[in-house]
């Protein structure tokens, strides 16, 4: 049963934590610290919006939940990159921001996929298994998500991916 609520929520990226709202601000550029407190606190929020996103039931409700999924990442993405990149850490930060946008989208092809061949792995009493390519998809979804929790974790974020076995 955890494999099964394991592949929904990592389609939906209710595993999954990386963004949410940020700064307006464009005017000075922030040093490491700063950047990963504003962040973190662009990842809290991001935590709390999918929150509010109720677990589907249904292959519809699941293409509803993805969308909303989605829209919420990528808005969150563009805050994240709104605060610009660490003065004094811009590669391993660019580091970390590309991992985010390779989970974003490899979340949203697996969604995709599962809704495309109507996988009802979501509606309780079904076996659906996953075809060959909807197989691989999850595979590419749970290495995006190891990689962004490694760089988020080694970049010293603490409220990014940091609750993986909800």
């Amino acid at each position: 049963m955890r494999a099964q609520r394991l592949l929904g929520l990592a389609a939906l990226g209710l595993v999954l934590a990386p963004v949410g709202c940020g700064s307006d601000s464009d005017s000075d550029t922030m040093n490491k610290q700063e950047w990963i407190i504003a962040a973190d606190a662009v990842c809290v929020e991001m935590n709390a919006q999918l929150e509010g996103i109720p677990e589907p039931t249904t292959i519809e409700e699941f293409e509803a939940a993805q969308r909303q999924v989605e829209d919420v990442w990528r808005s969150g993405l563009a805050d994240l990159e709104g605060l610009g990149l660490p003065e004094e850490d811009e590669a391993a930060a660019a580091e970390v921001l590309d991992a985010f946008d390779e989970l974003v989208n490899a979340s949203v092809e697996f969604a995709d996929a599962i809704v495309q061949t109507g996988f009802e792995f979501m509606v309780p009493g079904t076996t659906d298994e996953m075809t060959p390519e909807v197989e691989t998809l999850f595979r590419d979804l749970e290495a995006a998500s190891e990689n962004a929790t490694l760089k988020a974790a080694t970049y010293g974020l603490e409220h990014c991916f940091d609750d993986q076995d909800r």
